[in-house]
């Protein structure tokens, strides 16, 4: 390469573009780096942070980012085209989902542009490189955790460009430590070695919410106002065979520093008149002694900020609690997944129905609302233990619930099971879905069984004279009554779900 254009490309930032594409039908989904994503339930429109962190850490290393949530902006496959066109980017970089992957894949091959590198990011490209490589013609997967390997993805460019990358894919990518899928040269697909994860996450920059449109991101449960999601901590050291929690960020937990939270809380306030957070992360009580220092900093720092989160049932106290809800917590969320000790157990959950009965009892106990997640149609399943299950919710009575129909997500434990047992319907991932249709029978349940019960124990739980009473009088707005009435047509309609494949 001539000095003078070598000169060039060190004064000018590589540009890239970090899309959350858009669903050619119009879904909105929600679509987290680490997580197996679902669609959208009562119209909430959830904030691509694990995409924020990437745009920091380049915008960190000086690099110039468009940030692009094509689903909360309302673009669609030619705006993004144009959007893409204007910005004139060197990289551009799409997160995608198993459910998406398959209309993420056309998006990218419609808009595609051989001037441009191409990469995807998130869970499916994490456990399926190679064929998210193959379908969507992109020219590279990063593995797991992505903040340093994109950093030095734009390094390349920054020293080689798109051509010579391309040319020569290994030598191109060869200073990437890891963590990335790309062509090897020969018509196949080479995938390195996984990086080690990054163990101190306060070295991260905070994502980059000054490049995301803050204004679109809603959720029922904070009717009327913004919210955003914060990433207190990474990983899972759980092996449920169901999830893949652990597929991108590792089954070792690491914390962040309560102040960098504190921080990042106050920032949201002050900068985005943001005071609604949803701590992403699997569980926020994970490490109680950490989880009670997080508390009383927020206690401390008189933040305005009210949050709710994620936990497993056998990870709190009544004290922990009662902490938590000083410290501004309004509801917690627990994976209850059955009521029946036998599928606990098949699923390597690793909590008993006892636990569950407690943690519901002191979450209301302290003055905090409890949701319980319920998955219908794991192994052992049969129609005696969904009734288990339908009476269990009944009983232990969460404010609120959500019965998910059995997706065994590639990558997961309960995906080898059902490949190897003959149980899968289909391997359209387009379908591999929550709330969408079922593609695994199990024992003598067929999926169009699993989405019966499913919908069955919606209705059971929520039309109960009693909850809709409690729900009418809690209503404290018009925003609120809208959310609340959107989220019933849905559970009433279904979650207007789509047949399954085959009712076997």
């Amino acid at each position: 390469m001539p000095k003078h254009l070598a000169l060039l490309r060190l004064l000018m930032p590589v540009r890239v573009s970090i899309v959350n594409p858009p669903d050619l039908t119009g879904e909105i989904y929600f679509k987290e780096v680490s997580r197996c994503g679902r669609k959208s339930v009562a119209g909430e429109i959830w904030p691509q942070t694990g995409l924020a962190y990437l745009a920091a850490t380049l915008e960190e290393a000086g690099h110039s980012v468009d940030f692009v949530d094509s689903m909360a902006e309302g673009i669609d496959v030619e705006a993004l085209r144009a959007r893409i066109t204007r910005f004139d980017p060197h990289l551009v970089v799409f997160n995608t989902i198993t459910p998406t992957i398959v209309n993420d894949c056309e998006v990218m091959r419609r808009i595609h542009d051989p001037r441009r590198l191409w990469g995807c990011v998130g869970t499916h490209a994490s456990v399926l490189p190679q064929e998210t490589i193959c379908n969507s013609g992109c020219d590279f997967t990063l593995i797991n955790e992505a903040e340093d390997s994109i950093v030095e993805v734009a390094a390349a460019l920054d020293r080689l460009g798109v051509d010579a990358i391309r040319a020569d894919p290994p030598q191109g990518f060869a200073g990437v430590q890891g963590g990335i899928a790309h062509s090897d040269g020969n018509g196949g697909v080479a995938v390195t070695e996984k990086r080690k994860y990054i163990r101190d996450l306060d070295r991260l920059p905070l994502p980059a919410r000054h490049l995301m449109p803050m204004d679109r991101y809603r959720m029922p449960f904070f009717p009327g106002e913004r919210f955003a999601t914060i990433i207190p901590s990474r990983g899972c050291p759980w092996t449920c065979t169901y999830c893949r929690a652990g597929q991108v960020y590792g089954s070792m937990v690491r914390v962040r520093r309560p102040e960098s939270l504190v921080e990042e809380m106050r920032r949201l306030d002050e900068e985005h008149d943001c005071r609604a957070v949803v701590f992403m992360t699997d569980g926020l009580t994970f490490k109680p002694e950490w989880t009670k220092q997080v508390c009383e900093a927020i206690i401390e720092a008189k933040l305005r900020t009210r949050w709710i989160c994620n936990s497993r049932v056998d990870c709190v106290t009544l004290d922990l609690l009662r902490l938590m809800k000083r410290a501004g917590c309004l509801m917690v969320s627990y994976g209850v997944e059955s009521g029946s000790q036998a599928v606990l157990d098949l699923s390597k959950k690793h909590i008993t129905l006892q636990q569950s009965r407690d943690a519901i009892k002191w979450t209301r106990q302290a003055g905090l609302k409890s949701m319980a997640y319920f998955i219908i149609g794991l192994p052992g399943e049969t129609r005696e233990t969904i009734e288990e299950s339908k009476r269990f919710a009944r009983e232990i009575n969460p404010d609120y619930v959500n019965f998910h129909v059995a997706t065994p997500f590639p990558g997961t434990e309960l995906y080898d099971i059902a490949k190897s047992n003959g149980w899968l319907i289909t391997e359209d991932w387009s379908q591999y879905e929550e709330e969408g249709s079922g593609v695994m029978r199990t024992g003598s349940l067929t999926p169009a069984d699993l989405i019966r019960a499913q919908r069955e124990a919606m209705r059971e739980f929520y039309m109960r004279p009693r909850r809709l009473m409690k729900e009418i009088f809690n209503i404290r707005s018009l925003s609120d009554f809208q959310a609340k009435f959107t989220a019933g047509m849905r559970v009433l309609r279904g979650h207007r779900r789509k047949e399954p494949v085959a009712a076997g």
